[in-house]
């Protein structure tokens, strides 16, 4: 995070400054009368403060946290001191000076980076402004600071009475007014920084949930394994977290190095995957196939040629860094495939490696979305930063200081690649307890990455960059925002788009953040479409892995199909907008015009674009039915004609059915754009619901729903008029054979027209719908998601 130090504007209308999204700061204003008329009474004087991002666009105060949180803005009410007398004494006019600065507390809110500050009286000018970020330790320091706010607003207002002896210049309402309202500005701040989250409630769901979590696991591997033409199976040797990924590729089996000569004779293995690690993930193969010379220890020289004499081909996986790699120089002449996991710029240049043999081939360094999904079987609980990184504390002081200085997130500490002793760890932590779990199984590691809100690593790290990627490639696709401690990011574009912090003051504001829901599920999407657009084997990848591609050639990219409703042809062009612009390569569009004739001036289509026409006494079940029957893809998702659906709706709904294996994936209702007061609405309690495997009703809005054709999923009823939605959802619900999952609230936004009767759902018919609803901004929020 980029800190941007004071600024300071002197007499003008207006004071412009650069300011950083989430960061606090302090406004110390001066004003002055325009006129330089004589003495008048202390006032207050509005001045109006003004955010915008990097596009000019109008940044709303109440994006912070979906309400205005901190009192006394727009129009911020500022002391306005009466002229000064023509005092001689240079102390004392230091002093006049100095009562006449008054003192506010701001938080830019979220994609905010310039701040604007204007006076709402013609009669008065700034003439003096600086902007100053605080940067405190808000748990340790912030209530320390509070009551030192507090005695510079009451010594100030003191100062004035003294400056003022004629109660007339100095009115009682005014002065109660300036010591109480940075106050209660820096206190309602402070609030944010709140400590929460307790990550004991998520160690105890983690023992207790532990044999629903391996049926739920188990589940999208037996769902993936279907899909494949055929199976083949793998003896691998290497680690944990490769074998987490095969078992959504292939029937995978530990090899090991007591029964190997057995497990060969009889297991019809197909293949044997070794990967160069130090041992494999059971414990053994300890240094049987690297040493300080290059060649092979006995035993895995043996291994080699008993494959050999069975006929079985030996890939050799090189995920280690080039310059270990010379260590592994006998597995490499001896495998009969070599695979690169990472970039061949990394394998060029100076490096001390040897040479890979023509054969070789590079795959994509990557992760398995459905080996730990975002979607959790309990309601997500938030404020929990995750370390995975807890070595890096012995070594690295300024790593430590994060964890020695408080936070608004509970902490965990664990090591996901070396072991490390908890007793040691806490001098380094300046004596504060922070909870430790050492000795995890890779499946209790991935259950951590899906729970935390986020994940810290440190940039300055022993480890190599290819085992800091593979965390932060895990936690994005389990849920969690990685965030880098250091200056200087590691080379690579997932590194390059992950928030950066140099301080606790400034990881602290980060986590103040992403407390706002909205903002911290589009900053998650963001990522998770980065990592599965550049960071999942595709086929090519898996073909160079194991022999052959195993799943259909459109697994990849199933097509989508987007199925369509509509009674109000002049809609047709907006619909027709929203589609082309998805994301997603494999689209079609399935339009029903629920109408007795088709209108006269329709748009021409383009191939992968079907409109049909059926009659007006259809309900909109039987056309959504028909609509799906017609439709080629391999998932269908609905959109309405009216509602806001971001572009990558269709590409992210690719992505989910992959990680859950649902039949059915819907979004939860939670943005409402409200034409006639052109405002948007939040109902953030409803994030709750969102990224979960549940079977709840309200798991979709009926805007949002998506199935799998593949699937049993039910029809939606020919008979209801207007609840083919709800009686479609409650049907799949009470189903227990189907898996339902709900993931995002920002993907699309609902749509109210100032007319009720336009809709077929009448929101305010009922009381409940309105509850919990609150103003975001102003105008649609939908350009910011």
């Amino acid at each position: 995070m980029d800190q941007i130090s004071a600024a300071t504007c002197q007499g003008a209308s207006t004071a412009s400054f650069r300011v950083i999204s989430g960061s606090v700061y302090e406004l110390r204003l001066l004003l002055s009368r325009r006129d330089g008329t004589g003495p008048k009474p202390l006032k207050l004087s509005p001045i109006r403060i003004d955010f915008s991002d990097d596009r000019g666009r109008p940044v709303d105060l109440r994006l912070v946290t979906g309400r205005n949180h901190v009192p006394h803005l727009n129009p911020m009410q500022v002391e306005l001191l009466p002229e000064g007398p023509v005092l001689q004494d240079e102390e004392e006019a230091a002093r006049w000076h100095a009562a006449g600065y008054a003192s506010r507390f701001i938080v830019a809110p979220p994609d905010a980076t310039d701040l604007r500050i204007a006076s709402d009286d013609p009669d008065v000018e700034i003439a003096a402004a600086e902007v100053l970020p605080l940067g405190i330790d808000w748990p340790g320091e912030g209530r320390a600071t509070s009551r030192h706010v507090e005695a510079i607003a009451a010594s100030r207002a003191e100062l004035i009475e003294r400056l003022l002896p004629d109660p007339a210049l100095r009115p009682d309402p005014v002065i109660r007014a300036l010591a109480r309202i940075p106050v209660e500005q820096f206190d309602a701040i402070r609030g944010q920084f709140r400590p929460g989250g307790d990550w004991r409630k998520v160690l105890k769901r983690m023992a207790e949930g532990a044999e629903a979590e391996a049926e739920e696991f188990e589940e999208r591997v037996r769902r993936l394994a279907a899909a494949r033409r055929r199976e083949i199976r793998v003896g691998l040797v290497g680690h944990p977290r490769t074998y987490e990924r095969l078992r959504f590729l292939c029937d995978v089996v530990w090899l090991r190095k007591e029964l190997c000569t057995d497990q060969l004779a009889e297991m019809g293995f197909d293949l044997i995957l070794i990967e160069t690690v130090a041992e494999s993930g059971p414990g053994d193969w300890n240094g049987a196939f690297l040493q300080l010379d290059g060649d092979m220890a006995p035993e895995g020289t043996a291994l080699f040629r008993a494959a050999r004499a069975r006929g079985l081909p030996v890939h050799l996986l090189l995920s280690a860094a080039p310059a270990a790699s010379h260590f592994w120089r006998g597995a490499i002449e001896a495998a009969d495939a070599v695979l690169v996991e990472g970039n061949p710029q990394d394998w060029s240049g100076d490096a001390p490696c040897p040479a890979l043999p023509d054969h070789a081939r590079f795959l994509r360094r990557a992760t398995e979305p459905a080996a730990g999904p975002a979607a959790l079987l309990e309601p997500r609980l938030h404020d929990l930063m995750l370390v995975p990184v807890g070595s890096d504390l012995f070594q690295f002081p300024d790593f430590a200081d994060f964890l020695s200085t408080p936070g608004c997130y509970d902490a965990l500490v664990t090591e996901f690649h070396y072991g490390f002793a908890p007793s040691s760890l806490t001098p380094r932590l300046k004596g504060r307890k922070v909870a430790m779990a050492p000795d995890l199984s890779r499946r209790q590691q991935t259950y951590l990455l899906r729970n935390a809100t986020i994940v810290l690593l440190n940039a300055t790290t022993l480890r190599t960059e290819a085992e800091l990627l593979d965390i932060a490639l895990d936690a994005i696709v389990a849920g969690a925002i990685p965030v880098l401690v250091g200056p200087v990011p590691p080379e690579g574009a997932v590194f390059a788009a992950l928030d950066r912090v140099t301080a606790p003051s400034e990881l602290m504001e980060l986590q103040r953040s992403y407390r706002i829901a909205w903002l911290r599920e589009r900053r998650w999407r963001a990522l998770y479409r980065l990592v599965m657009r550049h960071h999942v084997w595709r086929a090519e990848d898996r073909a160079a892995l194991l022999g052959e591609d195993l799943y259909d050639a459109d697994f990849d990219r199933p097509r989508m199909s987007t199925i369509l409703v509509s009674r109000r042809p002049h809609l047709i062009e907006r619909c027709l907008e929203t589609f082309r612009a998805q994301s997603w390569p494999e689209t079609e569009l399935v339009m029903v015009l629920n109408l007795d004739e088709p209108p006269s001036n329709l748009p021409e289509l383009r191939e992968n674009e079907h409109l049909f026409v059926l009659p007006a006494h259809f309900n909109i079940g039987r056309c959504l039915n028909m609509a799906i029957a017609a439709s080629t893809g391999r998932y269908w998702a609905k959109m309405d004609d009216d509602d806001y659906y971001a572009s990558t709706y269709l590409e992210e709904y690719a992505w989910y059915y992959h990680a859950t294996q649902a039949d059915t994936v819907g979004r939860i209702p939670i943005l409402f754009y409200m034409s006639g007061q052109d405002l948007t609405l939040i109902k953030s309690q409803k994030f709750e619901r969102c990224r979960r495997i549940t079977k709840l009703m309200d798991f979709s809005s009926g805007a949002t729903l998506s199935g799998d054709k593949n699937g049993s999923l039910p029809k939606f009823s020919n008979s209801q008029r207007n609840s083919a939605d709800s009686e479609w959802i409650r049907s799949v619900t009470k189903s227990s054979g189907l898996r339902t999952a709900s993931y995002d609230g920002t993907s699309f936004i609902v749509f109210r027209d100032a007319d009720e009767s336009n809709h077929t759902w009448m929101m305010s018919g009922r009381s409940t719908n309105m509850i919990g609803l609150s103003p975001v901004c102003e105008g649609n929020l939908f350009e910011r998601i």
